[in-house]
Formats: structure tokens, C-alpha cells, sequence
């Protein structure tokens, strides 16, 4: 079994018809606010989905030239974007709790907005810059009527009113037990700098100096595997949110849908790992 090739086939055939529920495809918009900004979310996940498959499909002839850590970035981002997802997708939250989040999100991005085009050098004294100044003096007296606010204490209000995150207590989706989720976030991280790590799996030519134990087609499976487990659980709990659009799948594409929601794969390629990692160096 090729795992490598495996994986590249379960991405391209999970992307080639989870963009036929999504506004990728021109499906009918959602109307109310947090599912409009779910199906984004969606469609954020499956762009990077096909973004990694141009890279890998396009001139599969080089892609031994191909930095790695393109797809790695590809990876970590549909696993923040997944989180964020499901940050929002939660069920059972009431209208207020919603707006919370939502209100959180808008601040967070106002205020990077703001950080932007004061470093760009953009003028802060025409409409749009006072728009944005405008909001967010107000965000005090708008988080006020959030009784999930109101419960937070002092140094937690100061923190969601900073701006400086786009969520504030964020629950993992529990995709992968929260040890593994950490140690795979921190590989796809780690691989996007010029660090050793990020140098050593991404090099054609290696070099005893170069040379660190995850190498480039480890870190392309794990990416790949990531990428089509976190989209699965995502394109799933949208189907179950908006139920109609069920109808847009075969039978077919169902089943390979939970299929590709299973971590085993991923698992046993990582025990896989553990195994060579054991093995004596020299």
C-alpha cells in the first residue's frame, strides 16, 4: 500500500464532491448570521483542500523540487479553521451566546485591521478608519449586554475587550486526543519556519546537519491526512446543520464520508513512526 498516493486520492476524492454543498459550487446561501459564517468557514477549508492538490497534481514531475512546508502551512490552517468551525457550529447555544462569539471575532478583526493600516501608513482620519475606531470604543457597552460576559472576571473582560483573539475559552472538537492534535499542530508549525526542523524536511539534497527524523514524505502524509480527517468532520456536521443538502451525495459519497472522518489511518502511520524512531541511529 502506497500511503502517500492513498492519501492524495481520499483528499481529491473528498474535495471533489464536498464542493458540491458548499458556495463553491453556487449552492443557495445560508440566511441566518452564524451559518452564513459557517459555510465561510467550509468553504476557507476546502479552497486550502484544493490548494494543496494544485501543488502535489499540477507537474507531479517536480514536486520532488516542492517545499513541503507549503502543505504543512495548508494543513495546520485547516486544522485552526476546523476549530474555529466548531467554535461556532457548537449546538445548544443560545441567540446571546452566539452574538458573543460572533462580537469577539468582529473585535478581533477590527483591531488587526486598525494595527494594519496604522503600520501601512494609512491616513486614520477618513471614514473608514473612523468607522472602525468608532466600533471598537463601543465594544465595552455592547459586551455589557452579554450576560456571558457580564460572568467573566476583570482580567477576563480586559482580555476579550483587547481584541487580541478571535475567541475567547475555545473547546478543542476532540478530533484527535488533545496530546496528538498538540504534537501534530506543533510538526506542521515548526516546518513552516527556517529553523533545523523546517530546513531538515523540506531539503532534496540531505546533509548530516540537515538530516532530522521527520522527513519530507512524513510530513507530506501526516499533512494529508490531517487535511481530509478535520475537512470530513467539518463537512459532515454542516450536512447535519443544514440537512437538505444531504441530498447533493450519493450513497456512495456518504459512506466515504464517515470513512475519511476515521483517524486510524493517521494513528497507525504515526505508530508506524514510533517504531522507526526506536530503531538504532547508526
Amino acid at each position: 500500500m502506497n500511503i502517500l498516493q492513498d492519501s492524495l486520492t481520499n483528499l481529491e476524492t473528498l474535495y471533489s464532491f464536498s464542493k458540491k454543498i458548499s458556495i463553491i459550487n453556487s449552492v443557495k446561501s445560508a440566511t441566518t448570521q452564524r451559518t452564513m459564517i459557517l459555510e465561510k468557514l467550509l468553504e476557507k477549508i476546502l479552497l486550502h483542500d484544493n490548494s494543496i492538490l494544485l501543488l502535489l497534481r499540477v507537474i507531479p514531475e517536480r514536486t520532488p523540487e516542492l517545499d513541503v512546508s507549503l502543505i504543512a502551512s495548508a494543513a495546520r490552517n485547516i486544522m485552526e479553521t476546523t476549530n474555529f468551525y466548531f467554535h461556532l457550529s457548537q449546538r445548544g447555544l443560545d441567540a446571546s451566546n452566539i452574538e458573543f462569539r460572533v462580537e469577539t471575532m468582529v473585535l478581533n478583526e477590527l483591531y488587526n485591521e486598525i494595527d494594519i493600516t496604522k503600520k501601512f501608513g494609512f491616513s486614520q482620519d477618513c471614514e473608514h478608519a473612523q468607522i472602525n475606531n468608532w466600533y471598537t470604543k463601543g465594544a465595552l457597552q455592547r459586551f455589557q449586554n452579554f450576560p456571558q460576559f457580564l460572568q467573566l472576571s476583570e482580567n477576563e473582560k480586559v482580555q476579550v475587550l483587547s481584541g487580541r483573539k478571535s475567541t475567547f475559552q475555545r473547546k478543542p472538537p476532540n478530533i484527535l486526543q488533545e496530546q496528538m492534535e498538540s504534537a501534530i499542530y506543533n510538526l506542521l508549525s515548526n516546518s513552516l519556519h527556517s529553523l533545523p526542523l523546517g530546513l531538515s524536511n523540506n531539503s532534496i539534497n540531505r546533509r548530516p546537519f540537515f538530516n532530522n527524523f521527520f522527513r519530507a514524505e512524513q510530513l507530506l502524509v501526516i499533512s494529508l491526512q490531517v487535511s481530509y480527517i478535520y475537512t470530513a468532520y467539518v463537512v459532515k456536521d454542516y450536512l447535519n446543520l443544514r440537512k437538505h443538502l444531504y441530498s447533493s451525495l450519493t450513497q456512495e459519497e456518504r459512506t466515504r464520508l464517515k470513512a475519511y472522518m476515521s483517524t486510524t489511518d493517521l494513528l497507525n502511520y504515526i505508530h508506524t513512526l514510533s517504531m522507526e524512531y526506536e530503531k538504532a541511529v547508526f
